[in-house]
């Protein structure tokens, strides 16, 4: 197919002229050899023409820095011994990624896990000492925390200042928090 015998000089001088019949040699030749090496060690068609473009381009800058030398080997072992790197360098990569995500989620429900059962801790502790509050405490609490309403609709149902209802809600919430903590089942909170 090819009339003209490339040598790993022809090839280096080639690719730094960026000479299309190198480029359609190096295609015909060295293309089909990387997807199949990474389609048989764990990758996929698309990795292969991935790895491919990214060992020319690395052979390419490396030509240019005067980091490959044609007299030491065939072009084929150089191009090769370059393909096998990047793909464990991206194996390698993978696996590393995968244990983080492994791990991310591990820890991530675990800390999930943890603050729920904090929160239910917390949410039994209140409820067990709401009924030391005042009557008017009591209500201030179970609109702020138990029916979800904001500062401005419970000084509006409780007809009192927004400034007025973060003083009170602050102070009866240390009051509540002086009589958990006062609680050995809940000193820990």
């Amino acid at each position: 197919m090819f009339a003209k015998k490339y040598t790993a000089r022809s090839i280096m001088e080639g690719v730094l002229n960026c000479d299309l019949k190198t480029y359609k040699y190096l295609d015909a030749n060295f293309r089909w050899k990387t997807i199949n090496y990474v389609r048989k060690n764990s990758g996929t068609k698309e990795d292969g023409e991935e790895l491919y473009n990214d060992v020319l381009c690395s052979i390419y800058l490396n030509i240019k820095k005067g980091s490959y030398d044609p007299d030491k080997g065939t072009f084929q072992s150089y191009f090769m011994q370059i393909a096998h790197h990047r793909w464990n360098d991206c194996l390698r990569k993978r696996k590393q990624m995968e244990r983080t995500v492994e791990l991310n989620e591990q820890t991530d429900y675990a800390d999930v896990k943890e603050d729920a059962d904090m929160y239910m801790t917390l949410v039994q502790a209140m409820k067990k000492h709401l009924h030391c509050l005042k009557k008017n405490e009591q209500e201030l609490i179970k609109l702020f925390y138990y029916e979800k309403k904001s500062i401005e609709m419970v000084a509006q149902q409780l007809d009192m200042s927004g400034d007025y209802v973060k003083l009170k809600l602050y102070r009866t919430r240390e009051k509540l928090k002086k009589k958990i903590h006062e609680d050995p089942e809940f000193r820990h909170l």
